[in-house]
């Protein structure tokens, strides 16, 4: 019996689920060969949202506008990273901390470092959820490695990673003008 009840139940769940698709409720979506180009107005948005939800918007053009200081900034952005671009390297990274004040000791622990080592890049960072100080741009972990020696006792939870670095200046570059032969 109840079985009997079960296999029931189960036919007529199945039965309507088969049927739901067939009621006269359901909007039908007409055929592309039964769909003229008169049935196709350009509309806006406002009136897809608050009007007929079945309206077709025909792709066209945009005005975006956006705060000057905005559009200046991405500009300086893009210009920066061409100038200075991003390689595969190493850094240290001799803090990292999140929460309460985390930028605040982050710098901090920067400011320390640029005290005692005065000729090392530092880096301040923000990578979710944490603040990183990073220190050094070192092509090889050799160079990485060296410089961890040094800073060990001062920094004893201080290690070597691999990092994106901005590109060395060359020597060149670092050598006043009287000084290069031409």
């Amino acid at each position: 019996m109840f079985l009997r009840g079960l296999l029931i139940i189960c036919g007529l769940f199945i039965w309507s689920f088969a049927n739901a698709q067939f009621g006269d409720k359901w909007k039908k979506f007409p055929h592309s060969d039964t769909l003229t180009t008169d049935e196709i107005k350009p509309t806006s948005i406002d009136t897809v949202l608050h009007q007929n939800p079945s309206t077709v918007i025909i792709p066209g053009s945009f005005t975006f506008e956006a705060n000057q200081q905005i559009m200046e900034a991405d500009e300086a952005l893009t210009e920066y990273t061409k100038k200075a671009p991003l390689i595969p390297g190493y850094t240290i990274l001799i803090f990292s901390t999140s929460g309460a004040n985390s930028k605040l000791n982050a710098r901090n622990k920067q400011i320390s470092f640029n005290q005692k080592f005065p000729e090392t890049t530092t880096h301040l960072a923000w990578k979710s959820p944490n603040y990183e100080v990073r220190v050094g741009d070192f092509r090889t972990k050799l160079e990485a490695e060296k410089l961890l020696q040094e800073i060990k006792s001062d920094f004893p939870s201080a290690f070597v990673r691999k990092d994106k670095i901005e590109l060395p200046p060359l020597l060149q570059d670092l050598q006043p003008e009287s000084t290069i032969k031409q």
